[in-house]
């Protein structure tokens, strides 16, 4: 078997007869007058393989090699002028390589010129860029070939094979100019190669669908599977009794960016280290990120998609993750497929505002509905709601069904000022907002009914996806994970906002529907000590990929199916708030001398930071970075709403230190 592993999807398998070390090879040169024109070098269908180039890129992005469309826009070019420029494409293993091809589109109904070689490496790392220890595989020359595209293979002949490699190099040779800036560059790359036996025997295995479901801000106890009855959230709650709800899962980190890098690397907040940690603000490197669970779907055949708030601090952010996916919509932003006449329906301009979940909603769906028929796929949805209490995102009949409705009051809701708070907390987001926004019961209740408003309203999009799953014949092979980035106070604890480690905040909504479990499977709960940081690797574990070294998340499948020996289960977990507040509250306020957010500022805001542990019965945390240290201890049977701090209980001193060592040693686990 050979695959065409490409900037295009999916996999294409042909019959490879023989296969010889260093056979001789031909060039096939092909030209078109329209992107659909090849018949010897017809375009494969859709993105596979990553790809990276040696310069920078100062025209479109390397997306462009993996939409599929020649015509969609000319790049990558190299400063508008390609000189010595070299593209690299990863096959993953060393395999047997017969055919490396490259399609063009000309510029200004010019020839599209290619003059290249083609190298090969058996490296098994990245062997960077120094061409002289790779093998020449050939040469391409495509000069005086009229047409509007051009496609240009180098094959072995007689369905040989050109030798066995791992890593293919593109290196553009000096090009004249044309005239109108015309120059060498590629926007599609295929690489034909035999299958590996791992990969025969991933090909031949039934993959599942999935969804990923997140929505922004939303508390556990927002639910109706998790016991409350003044929200009405059927569609999640008929999820949960398909499947399994899992009542110990907690956020790594409990505030937005950092939780969402945490859930598609798989990684804790102190090893990734990304959003809101000024002056440690680090961006994701393209390599980490390319390490995610949509990475790594993509790498092994799946559609990849994603829709809504992304949230996530990259190294050039918006290119680094569209690489990683054949369909993105962020915010209103459409970006792939960027002709797709369904998106621009959705998010035309004189659609209201006030429909933000309902367009999301909107373009779910029309991912499901140009879903190809024999390919898995992985969407992954991310809604603004329930976070946007002020925005109008409340179309009816959302309103109506809760304007005057009395809203459950947690018992460790706070009137006014809270006093019980450490004085590290004084002058936090999360107290300063609680006295603003929730610190009297009308504000409370404006508040509440505000976020099961639009609860409900994701509620609704979870119905419309499940019955367009159902109606497309593939529920009974789709997994469905719902839960959040992070919990919100709400009043309780005096505290408005999130990040701080109580629970409220750190307790995390986890439900997962897999279409293709037992009846005897669904319907549980699940009362093991589960992380966020566990999502990335299970939904990998559950589409039959190995996670990646980098991701220190453990499987759940074991425990979704009823199966794992809860002897080797964890009895705690890590969690973790960097976030540097008044830093991020000046940052965001336009009238706020940046310049004085200097050392002296950000030594003092370091003292919010905490780490602790959660275990079944007990919490532990400290603000270690405070002069002196601020220490809690809760025992969560008997103090639920962790209203009886026992730091400074006697009777409590051995379990502390056992609690304190419990977080050294997890952190190193986390950071190894």
């Amino acid at each position: 078997m050979k695959t065409i592993q490409s900037s295009s999807l999916p996999i294409l398998f042909v019959l490879l007869s023989a296969s010889l070390a260093h056979a001789d090879s031909n060039v096939v040169i092909e030209t078109a007058l329209a992107a659909s024109g090849f018949v010897k070098l017809q375009l494969p269908a859709a993105s596979r393989q990553p790809i990276t180039t040696n310069q920078k890129t100062s025209n479109d992005s390397l997306r462009v090699l993996t939409d599929g469309k020649l015509a969609a826009g000319f790049g990558p070019i190299f400063g508008n002028g390609v000189r010595n420029g070299a593209y690299k494409m990863d096959l993953g293993a060393v395999k047997p390589v017969s055919a490396i091809t490259s399609w063009s589109h000309n510029q200004a109904s010019k020839r599209s010129t290619q003059k290249l070689t083609i190298y090969g490496s058996r490296s098994s790392t990245d062997p960077g860029w120094d061409l002289s220890k790779f093998t020449e595989l050939g040469r391409i020359d495509t000069s005086g070939s009229e047409g509007k595209f051009t496609a240009a293979s180098l094959r072995a002949t007689d369905d040989a094979s050109l030798g066995n490699f791992r890593w293919i190099v593109w290196a553009v040779s000096p090009v004249s100019d044309l005239g109108g800036g015309e120059n060498t560059a590629f926007q599609e790359l295929a690489v034909e190669a035999e299958l590996t036996e791992a990969e025969k025997a991933f090909a031949a295995i039934k993959r599942p669908n999935i969804v990923f479901l997140m929505t922004d801000d939303q508390r556990w106890d927002t639910l109706g599977c998790y016991g409350r009855t003044d929200v009405v959230t059927p569609n999640i709650d008929k999820l949960a009794a398909q499947g399994v709800v899992f009542d110990n899962a907690y956020y790594a980190v409990a505030i937005c960016m950092p939780s969402r890098a945490t859930m598609f690397t798989g990684r804790y907040f102190s090893d990734h280290r990304s959003g809101f940690t000024y002056p440690y603000n680090r961006t994701l490197p393209k390599e980490e990120f390319a390490e995610s669970y949509p990475a790594k779907l993509r790498q092994v055949g799946y559609r990849t998609g994603f829709v809504g708030k992304f949230g996530i601090r990259l190294e050039d952010s918006r290119n680094t993750a569209i690489e990683h996916f054949d369909y993105f919509v962020e915010g209103n932003r459409v970006a792939v497929p960027s002709d797709d006449p369904g998106l621009k329906q959705i998010y035309r301009g004189d659609r209201p505002a006030n429909e933000r979940t309902l367009k999301k909603g909107d373009a779910m769906i029309r991912f499901l509905e140009t879903q190809p028929k024999q390919q898995p796929f992985c969407l992954s949805i991310s809604f603004d709601a329930v976070k946007n209490d002020r925005d109008s995102d409340m179309y009816p009949p959302h309103v109506e069904i809760f304007r005057d409705k009395q809203m459950w009051v947690p018992e460790n809701w706070v009137e006014g000022k809270s006093e019980r708070l450490p004085k590290v907390l004084d002058h936090c987001r999360g107290t300063y907002l609680h006295v603003a926004r929730t610190s009297t019961p009308e504000l409370y209740q404006r508040l509440a009914r505000r976020f099961a408003v639009q609860g409900y309203s994701v509620d609704q999009q979870v119905g419309r996806l499940m019955t367009k799953l159902e109606e497309m014949g593939v529920l009974e092979n789709t997994i469905v994970i719902y839960t959040s980035d992070n919990g919100r106070f709400h009043g309780s604890q005096g505290l408005y906002d999130k990040a701080i480690l109580y629970d409220e905040a750190m307790k995390e909504p986890l439900i997962v529907f897999d279409g293709r479990a037992p009846q005897s499977q669904r319907g549980r709960r699940v009362d093991a000590m589960v992380s966020s940081v566990d999502v990335a690797p299970t939904i990998l574990s559950l589409a039959g990929v190995e996670a990646p070294e980098i991701m220190k998340g453990r499987d759940l499948s074991g425990l979704l199916s009823g199966t794992q020996d809860m002897s080797q289960w964890r009895d705690a977990v890590l969690i973790e708030n960097f976030f540097l507040q008044e830093i991020f509250s000046s940052a965001r306020n336009k009238h706020a001398d940046i310049a004085k957010i200097n050392d002296e500022i950000i030594a003092g805001n370091r003292s919010y930071r905490t780490r602790g542990v959660r275990t079944d019965r007990y919490k532990y945390f400290s603000y270690y970075e405070h002069t002196p240290v601020i220490e809690e201890l809760y025992d969560l049977d008997a103090d639920p709403h962790e209203q009886n701090n026992l730091v400074s209980n006697p009777e409590y001193a051995e379990l502390l230190s056992k609690l304190r060592k419990k977080t050294e040693e997890l952190l190193a686990e986390a950071t190894r």
